[in-house]
């Protein structure tokens, strides 16, 4: 065989391989996720389920929650189309606090978590990383006196929420077995890579 013709069967063997591995590795085109003790809101009825997993320290996911969040939730949260999860990751350290404190509050207080994570997305990037648990308390309670700020940092104290943290970013891993690339919006389980109003919207109508 001329030296051409094996010059030309190994590009092509080497184009098949890397086609191969490509296929192996592409993302499934569904995933299903366990929201048990996720904090949801909407109409459990909804007929689209979108699942929102936030690093708090992202932010891409800062914005996301600001400017993209509250156009789905009243265009379609507020419809009973779509019941919306939201999963809270912390795999940067500058999220832990916030992410362990999240947590809490969903155990003690869970109708003013939606508040909590609205707040935590507002918040000046320096004061996030800076803000200990009970700077984080201190600063919300001023604009909701009913939450039970007492029981909280009880909590803290007395809970570790390393496992729930840890079963979080487990579920996060199923979708990006490598790098997570957050945000990551799923909706009815399908991977929306685009996380704008436009896409999501797009995803919504197409699944309902």
């Amino acid at each position: 065989m001329s030296e051409k013709k094996i010059l030309l069967l190994s590009t092509f063997i080497l184009s098949l391989i890397w086609v191969i591995l490509v296929k192996t590795h592409e993302l499934p085109s569904s995933f299903s996720i366990d929201v048990r003790n996720q904090f949801t809101v909407g109409s459990q009825s909804a007929p689209i389920h979108m699942i929102l997993f936030e690093e708090f320290a992202c932010p891409v996911c800062r914005d996301l929650h600001k400017e993209v969040l509250p156009k789905i939730e009243k265009e379609y949260v507020e419809k009973n189309l779509v019941k919306l999860t939201i999963i809270p990751l912390a795999f940067l350290d500058d999220s832990i606090t916030a992410c362990t404190l999240t947590l809490c509050i969903q155990k003690v207080a869970p109708l003013a978590l939606k508040a909590f994570y609205d707040f935590t997305a507002q918040l000046p990037y320096e004061d996030l990383i800076s803000f200990s648990f009970r700077d984080f308390v201190s600063a919300f309670i001023e604009n909701d006196k009913n939450l039970p700020a007492p029981q909280i940092l009880k909590n803290l104290r007395e809970i570790s929420f390393t496992d729930e943290i840890e079963k979080n970013l487990e579920l996060a891993t199923k979708i990006y077995p490598g790098d997570i690339h957050v945000p990551i919006v799923l909706i009815n389980g399908k991977l929306i890579k685009d996380a704008s109003f436009k896409s999501i919207s797009k995803a919504i109508h197409e699944a309902l």
